[in-house]
């Protein structure tokens, strides 16, 4: 992956064999484990609602957080919190960047990355901030294995999945040193993406507001 382009060291650095495991056969070297082993800490705030306040810190739900864009859509945020219950409510703390927010609730399994927004998470979303050379590679276990992880629901009703049974999680990873190379280009690729996304929004912000203008004939070019 030099400059996402697979070099012929890299392409060498995969296994040309399979081995037997519990999963059936893998690649030689590779191996299994889940999710509970790759988790450095949960941010779970579950349980209780904050006090909502008009302004402040935007409360994550989980419209902001479905679909395919892997960054949050504040955009779609409507609760907010004041710096004093944003310091001092929230039991586990907070997300940091590039925690993994995922839904437990209702529209489950849905999966967002954090950048650099301070945010707070309540109902239905927990933070996962897994190990330093594994988030990106879990985020797009997610967004791969949606399915999979959807058919731990436990409830017919409206759907819902427990935390320690996701972390029960079986899953295949690759040798650390292919990880590695994988994380140090995914984190390049994330930053540029956010920043891409940002200009948008802010270009899109600019245009409402101008266009408007431009149309009544308030401002002239």
């Amino acid at each position: 992956l030099n400059e996402y382009k697979i070099t012929e060291e890299i392409y060498n650095l995969f296994p040309d064999s399979f081995e037997d495991s519990e999963l059936g056969k893998i690649p030689k070297g590779w191996g299994i484990d889940n999710i509970h082993s790759l988790i450095e800490s949960i941010v779970d705030n579950r349980g209780k609602t904050p006090q909502i306040s008009d302004v402040g810190y935007p409360l994550i739900e989980v419209n902001s957080i479905t679909g395919n864009n892997c960054f949050i859509d504040l955009s779609k945020c409507k609760k907010f919190i004041s710096e004093d219950i944003y310091n001092n409510w929230f039991r586990s703390g907070h997300p940091i960047k590039w925690d993994l927010l995922f839904s437990t609730v209702g529209s489950i399994a849905e999966v967002s990355l954090v950048f650099d927004e301070k945010i707070a998470i309540a109902q239905n979303i927990v933070s996962l901030r897994f190990k330093n050379n594994m988030k990106f590679f879990m985020y797009n276990f997610f967004q791969n294995n949606k399915i999979a992880i959807e058919s731990l629901n436990i409830s017919s009703v409206q759907p819902s999945i427990k935390i320690p049974h996701l972390l029960k999680f079986i899953l295949l990873l690759p040798s650390k040193i292919i990880l590695t190379l994988f994380e140090q280009n995914m984190e390049i690729y994330y930053e540029k993406l956010f920043s891409n996304v940002k200009q948008i929004k802010t270009l899109t912000e600019i245009r409402d507001t101008l266009l408007p203008k431009l149309i009544s004939g308030e401002i002239e070019v």
